[in-house]
């Protein structure tokens, strides 16, 4: 499938209690397109091959108006301006996403899943109303590409039972200990290195994916 939205004069408000102020960002236009496909192929019993993908171009296509207000008297404050977002990725989401596995069943009952995910062109989350200069067009600090790959194995006991069906499961998640970024903001507030260059990575927040971990259990159908 192939989408392609166009969201155009759009109304965004942030509040500061501390300041007492709320800020409006009107006008915002922004693209989203992309393919999607989705399949499954199993030539035999035996294996089973998915797939998933999606190829996407979110971005602003406008510079935006910013107004801000004082809350408690309701006048327009001097901060207010333009906001530069024109052709800024828009962030928080891979805009390139795989999906993947095969799935084998060696014997009856019993199916493992090799599965792996794949993120690319992944800009990290920012706040627009901190571009309010016109020099500062570069785009927020992209967040590497990562590939992380889990297994599954599941087993149904061969029980002679219309009444109750008991399965073995174990999962192993994240199963090479991929050390990656999962989210990020830029140019934080909080974690950024100050003197380092704008929308690099040391002046990103960056949260760390989680590392291998194990799942096993028994289900029981009755």
């Amino acid at each position: 499938s192939y989408y392609h939205t166009i969201w155009e004069n759009r109304t965004v408000s942030s509040i500061n209690t501390t300041a007492d102020e709320i800020t409006y960002l009107r006008g915002i236009d922004s693209i989203y397109s992309g393919f999607e496909i989705e399949g499954a192929y199993q030539p035999n019993k035996w294996v089973r091959f998915d797939l998933a993908a999606s190829i996407a171009d979110w971005t602003y296509t406008a510079d935006v108006s910013s107004e801000v207000n004082n809350i408690s008297t309701g006048a327009v404050l001097p901060s207010s301006g333009t906001i530069y977002v024109k052709d800024l990725k828009v962030g928080d989401a891979p805009q390139t996403q795989f999906a993947y596995a095969v799935t084998v069943f060696p014997t009856r009952g019993l199916s493992v899943k090799l599965q792996g995910r794949s993120y690319a062109r992944y800009w990290s989350d920012y706040n627009a109303e901190t571009r309010t200069s016109s020099a500062d067009r570069g785009q927020p600090w992209q967040i590497p590409s990562y590939s992380i790959y889990d297994l599954h194995v599941t087993y149904h006991l061969p029980l002679d039972s219309s009444n109750y069906d008991i399965s073995i499961f174990g999962h192993i998640f994240n199963l090479t200990d991929e050390v990656y970024v999962s989210d990020a903001s830029d140019n934080s507030r909080f974690e950024a290195i100050s003197s380092a260059p704008s929308h690099s990575a040391q002046r990103a927040e960056a949260f760390l994916g989680l590392p291998i971990s194990y799942n096993l259990g028994v289900k029981v159908k009755f």
